[in-house]
Order: structure tokens, then C-alpha cells, then sequence
């Protein structure tokens, strides 16, 4: 189980960046050469679009770039998925997920996704099915064509985590 807690993340990256610079590890490039700069466009390719069964989706959310990736491209998508657990309400990921039209058709079944995925479906009925480490939850949601469906599947903490 990956869980991602922001705050920590951005702590250790800046540490990790303080710790190369002490020990000369970065350099500053020359002038007549171009910075390291991230175009929007680079962003977004943190975050590739897939596709299952002629479904596209979009799965991440790891880290500020990659969440910021995702998030840009969400009106993209109309049924917007968002896995937490815990206290705290963490992002977590490797989520089994499975989508299946109402009466019928299994659309998509996905393994270790999240903390976001955004999914590009017809309009219609869909029962959705998300599992982390063997505890499901399932929703029934129906999707439109135009406006997006938000829904969230949390977990409260797992008994392994109560008791440490």
C-alpha cells in the first residue's frame, strides 16, 4: 500500500535538495545554456492517458507536478475518482478498480491506480467497485456528457495501522 501524505513529500524533496546542494552535487548551467524549465505541455505528460475497452482514463496524483498534471487535465474526463484513507484523509493508491455498465459489460479493470483517476465514459448507469488491500467499497453512479461526477472512496485506517 503506497500512501502519500503532501506535506511529508514536499519535506523530504526539499531536504533531499538541500543535502545535494551542501554536498556540491547540483551546478548551475552556463549561460549560454537554457535552464531546466518544465513547460505545461512536459506537466502534462507526468500523467499519460490510457485506454481499456475503448475507455480512456487517466491515473496519478503522486507528488505537486503530477497532481497538478492530472488536475489540468480533468475537464477531459467526466467521472473524476479520489482514493484516501486514514485520519488525515492521505491520498492512497494501488487501487483495484472495476467499472461495470449497470446489467452487464465489465468497461474497465484496473489495477494499482490512484490516488486519482478521471475516466472518460458514456453517459449512462455504472457500478463502480474500488478495493485496497482486500476491503471494497462499491457505488452506483450515473455519468452525463457534459458536466463531470466527482466521487470519493475513503478507508478508515486499517487495523494493522491502529495498532502500531
Amino acid at each position: 500500500m503506497k500512501t502519500i501524505y503532501p506535506a511529508k513529500a514536499a519535506q523530504k524533496i526539499i531536504a533531499i535538495t538541500l543535502l545535494s546542494f551542501m554536498l556540491g552535487l547540483t551546478h548551475a548551467a552556463p549561460p549560454d545554456e537554457p535552464q531546466n524549465v518544465v513547460s505545461v505541455n512536459e506537466s502534462v505528460n507526468l500523467v499519460s492517458p490510457k485506454s481499456q475497452n475503448g475507455i480512456d482514463y487517466l491515473s496519478g496524483g503522486i507528488g505537486d507536478e503530477e497532481l497538478a498534471a492530472i488536475k489540468q487535465a480533468a475537464r477531459d474526463y467526466n467521472l473524476h475518482l479520489t482514493f484516501s484513507e486514514g485520519r488525515s484523509n492521505a491520498y492512497t493508491s494501488d487501487i483495484r478498480l472495476t467499472i461495470n455498465r449497470v446489467r452487464g459489460k465489465n468497461l474497465l479493470s484496473l489495477e494499482q491506480v490512484g490516488p486519482l483517476v478521471y475516466i472518460k465514459l458514456p453517459a449512462g448507469q455504472y457500478d463502480i467497485t474500488a478495493d485496497l488491500e482486500g476491503r471494497a467499497q462499491k457505488r452506483r453512479v450515473t455519468v452525463g456528457s457534459k458536466a463531470s461526477k466527482n466521487v470519493q472512496f475513503h478507508w478508515n485506517a486499517s487495523e494493522e495501522t491502529l495498532s502500531r
